[in-house]
């Protein structure tokens, strides 16, 4: 019998059961779809299986190839490492290998944890491929371009791998999942996460791209796209779409192009952007707005991130205050909604500025009826970006020294430890109560008690928000003592963030 590879997809640290069903696990299949020609695969997801410790042991008991476990920076790291050990205690015989985000920036200290063998850097359709076939056939993976792996104690990095052409990456293996299990709805509709371009070619000083994608945008053409978009709706049976692009208008003329496409060929469909740039939509015409509207698009997501003109050209936005209301302004006549994500924590950042950016959310969502916000979210240090080169250098910041140490760095709390302790609480505070300000609760078809507990509590969130009153906080101690046992996997409350992106992750 062929050994089967076996796929973890970890707790993703996120709220999702703010949706009607988890997001699709769209990193580690994208990454497994040569894979998935190679060897039989199974796929364990944590979010789903309360008992994904017995499948994997089952699955282990057929002596797989390998068990590749997705990584993302901040809570997610716990659960990975809880699979990963797990598999070692089952079957140390067995390879353990990570892909994804996290794991490709930090490759070498994810290799000193005992329960990981090797790493999938970057773009995984072809270097896990190969890796597996080099664990086929018994032999060492050092002519694998991407692969970072431990030998008798030694660490060992081959070359990077180039960008993949992705005209030429194969589809996702829907196949190894129930495609069913994995489709939030969205106004109503049930949505498949898709992506059609990588990267980015902007310089956000606090983005992973400048290590991840090294600041390189590449797309499928708009044929491929909607060949794509043709065969998962009569496929499928897939009617909307959630698009992960960091930057679907990176090329503006192919981003309209889709959206004619998609209307000339009356699809159907609703489609979401996750990466919109609000410069970009500033710049579009009247009729491109109107074109967008007509094919179904539904959603704009903005990286708006500070009411700050000075943080945000210290983050190297290309956009200012101004910008944020005026593309509030102008799409308010419009049925798409803008969600707007906002961080707080960037070093420097005083409290005036803060005080700014709070001003600015309750802005937004009293401008728009359409407009929806993300709670506050902390500053993140992504290695390799320029500004956790500076806290680093300058600031005298201490990274986590060990891979599990990452588990407790998260976008709800303040990561940079010379934050003052004042600032440090309010930017806590402010987390919560700045997730309620708007409806998105019932636009994602959530559970009801969830809907409920969200309309009764959000005149509170505001109350807070408004008055910078933030004494106390009940709702941060139900949250914690609550909501893991009413959550779905009952493995610990879940915070909401973006969305997936297509590597190993």
């Amino acid at each position: 019998m062929e050994r089967p590879v076996i796929l973890v997809q970890p707790e993703i640290g996120e709220w999702d059961w703010v949706r009607s069903r988890p997001h699709f696990p769209l990193g580690i299949l994208q990454a497994s779809a040569r894979v998935a020609r190679e060897a039989p695969v199974v796929f364990v997801d944590q979010r789903l299986d309360r008992n994904w410790r017995k499948s994997l042991e089952r699955h282990l008991d057929a002596d797989p190839l390998c068990v590749a476990v997705g990584s993302m920076s901040g809570r997610q790291i716990g659960y990975a490492l809880a699979a990963s050990r797990w598999s070692k205690q089952v079957n140390p015989r067995v390879p353990v290998l990570w892909g994804g985000l996290h794991a490709s920036m930090l490759a070498e200290q994810t290799l000193r944890e005992p329960s990981i063998d090797l790493v999938v850097r970057g773009e995984g359709e072809e270097t896990f491929a190969e890796l597996v076939r080099s664990l086929k056939s018994g032999q060492e993976p050092d002519g694998i371009a991407g692969v970072s792996w431990r030998r008798d104690g030694t660490i060992r990095h081959n070359p990077d791998r180039p960008f993949l052409d992705l005209e030429e990456v194969p589809e996702v293996p829907y196949g190894l999942v129930k495609v069913g299990d994995y489709l939030p709805e969205f106004r109503g509709v049930p949505s498949l996460n898709l992506e059609t371009s990588r990267g980015c070619p902007n310089r956000c000083t606090y983005c992973y791209n400048y290590r991840y994608n090294r600041c390189t945008w590449r797309s499928q053409s708009p044929a491929r796209v909607l060949a794509r978009l043709r065969s998962a709706v009569s496929g499928l049976g897939v009617k909307g779409f959630y698009v992960t692009d960091d930057n679907f208008f990176a090329r503006v003329s192919r981003g309209l192009e889709i959206a004619r496409r998609i209307k000339e060929e009356e699809l159907g469909i609703q489609w979401q952007l996750q990466g919109v740039e609000i410069s970009t939509i500033l710049g579009l015409a009247g009729k491109d707005l109107d074109l967008l509207a007509d094919s179904g698009c539904v959603r704009f997501s903005f990286g708006a991130d500070s009411g700050s003109d000075r943080i945000l050209e210290r983050l190297a936005k290309k956009h200012r205050v101004r910008d944020i209301l005026e593309v509030n302004r102008r799409l308010a006549d419009y049925d798409i909604t803008l969600y707007y994500s906002f961080l707080s924590g960037v070093p420097g950042e005083t409290p005036e500025e803060l005080e700014r950016t709070v001003d600015l959310l309750l802005a937004i969502v009293a401008g728009n009826p359409r407009a929806r916000v993300s709670p506050l979210y902390n500053y993140f240090p992504f290695p390799g970006a320029p500004l956790y080169e500076e806290i680093v250098s300058a600031q005298g910041y201490q990274p986590p020294a060990r891979l599990e140490d990452w588990e407790q760095v998260d976008y709800s709390a303040a990561n940079i430890r010379y934050v003052e302790p004042a600032m440090r609480g309010r930017l806590e505070r402010l987390y919560l109560p700045t997730l309620f300000l708007d409806r998105k609760f019932h636009e994602y078809n959530t559970r009801f008690w969830v809907r409920l507990l969200a309309d009764l509590y959000r005149p509170l969130a505001r109350y807070r928000v408004r008055r910078r009153f933030f004494r106390f906080p009940v709702e941060d101690w139900a949250v914690r003592t609550c909501l893991p046992w009413l959550s779905r996997s009952g493995s610990g409350p879940r915070l909401i963030r973006g969305g997936d992106s297509s590597t190993m992750k």
